[in-house]
Parts: C-alpha cells; sequence; structure tokens
C-alpha cells in the first residue's frame, strides 16, 4: 500500500463517522469534487492548506489526518526512543567499566 492509501483510508473511515458524503467534505472545503475524487483516485496528496481544511473539516487535527496518531502517541514513542537511547548509553559505559 502506498502512503496516500493510508491518508485517504482515514479520509473515507471519517467520512463515514462524521456522516458525511464525499461531495459534502469537499464542498465544505471549498474544493471541487472532481479535483478530490480525483486526488483518491490517483493517490495524490492535496496542498497543506487543502489538508488542513479537511482536517477542520472532519474534525480532527491535520497531523492525525497525516500520520493517523494523535499528538500523545508521538510523544510517548519519543519518550520510548529517548528511553532507549539512554539504556543503550548507560549499556556502553557499563561496558567499558569491565
Amino acid at each position: 500500500m502506498k502512503e496516500t492509501d493510508y491518508f485517504y483510508d482515514r479520509v473515507k473511515r471519517l467520512i463515514k463517522q462524521n456522516n458525511m458524503t464525499q461531495e459534502k467534505l469537499a464542498k465544505a472545503c471549498n474544493i471541487n469534487v472532481g479535483t478530490f475524487r480525483g486526488w483518491i483516485a490517483k493517490g495524490i496528496y492535496p496542498t497543506v492548506i487543502d489538508a488542513y481544511y479537511l482536517a477542520k473539516a472532519l474534525g480532527i487535527s491535520l497531523d492525525y489526518l497525516v500520520t493517523g496518531k494523535n499528538k500523545a502517541e508521538k510523544n510517548n514513542e519519543k519518550r520510548i526512543e529517548n528511553v532507549n537511547s539512554l539504556l543503550d548509553r548507560a549499556k556502553t559505559e557499563l561496558g567499558k567499566i569491565r
């Protein structure tokens, strides 16, 4: 699957969750419905501005629309990376002592 497939899978799921249609979403974002459907069919990302309006109309953050993760999940991933980095450094330093 291409990255844009995941993006538009989220868009389609959120359209259903919000009891919308592609037409209503496109209209709410002032995007031509043919253009919107073309993006989906061709796997083309919208411009940042259009993605912002899509996210806003769908009631989510732009970050979630693009990544599929909310801010808390991304923060937790970063914390885990930091902890793993610290553990690696501790192992290295302990290895020098022996």
